[in-house]
């Protein structure tokens, strides 16, 4: 995000971290890369929810939290797979003009656009944890292959083998990487890393 710095002061100024915290995660940061948000929350020092509520307070955009009964399918079929992936974003029930669009980052541009372009709808950001974010895509992925896990718990062996049949390997694929990412066993920044090295 292109104002760490006032993210960062605005977070000492309100006491959710010190200036010695503030400091590491920068060095941190400036050593390894990443987003200053998600170093401070991997450091421990915030928890992503409040830090989600301050970046929204920040930039004048509400706080939500994410539950699935709030993802717009319809609207979300309109943004491909890999856009929602790569943006980390989801498109939210809203009854106005404007398209509400949860997201990490509501400065993100190119996402904004994009979700502009391919609804024909004005995008109203609003903010949500980038975990929550990407818990939800994994399970609107797996709703879209056919693949949700109630269906696992309550199908029967012949039931799952037709709902893999029917879904394109594309999306199995994903299903499978975003269903790892959610249980911690890689994180995604080992997929893109990996995915960068095959490209």
């Amino acid at each position: 995000m292109a104002d760490d710095d006032a993210l960062g002061e605005l977070l000492v100024r309100e006491n959710l971290i010190s200036s010695q915290q503030l400091k590491k995660a920068i060095d941190f940061q400036e050593s390894l890369g990443g987003d200053l948000r998600d170093v401070i929350v991997k450091l421990g020092f915030v928890k992503e929810s409040v830090l989600s509520t301050v970046v929204a307070t920040q930039q004048h955009v509400k706080a939500v939290e994410i539950h699935d009964s709030d993802i717009d399918d319809d609207l979300m079929k309109k943004i491909p797979v890999e856009r929602v992936e790569q943006y980390q974003i989801l498109i939210l029930k809203g009854a106005g003009p404007n398209l509400p669009v949860a997201m990490a980052d509501p400065n993100d541009v190119a996402a904004i656009e994009e979700v502009q372009f391919l609804t024909s709808r004005v995008v109203e950001p609003k903010v949500a944890p980038k975990s929550a974010i990407r818990k939800a895509i994994n399970r609107y992925v797996q709703r879209q292959a056919g693949l949700e896990s109630d269906d696992f718990i309550e199908s029967t062996e012949d039931d799952l083998i037709g709902a893999l049949r029917n879904a394109s390997v594309e999306v199995l694929v994903r299903a499978c990487l975003l269903t790892l990412v959610d249980k911690g066993v890689v994180s995604s920044d080992e997929v893109i890393g990996r995915l960068k090295k095959v490209e």
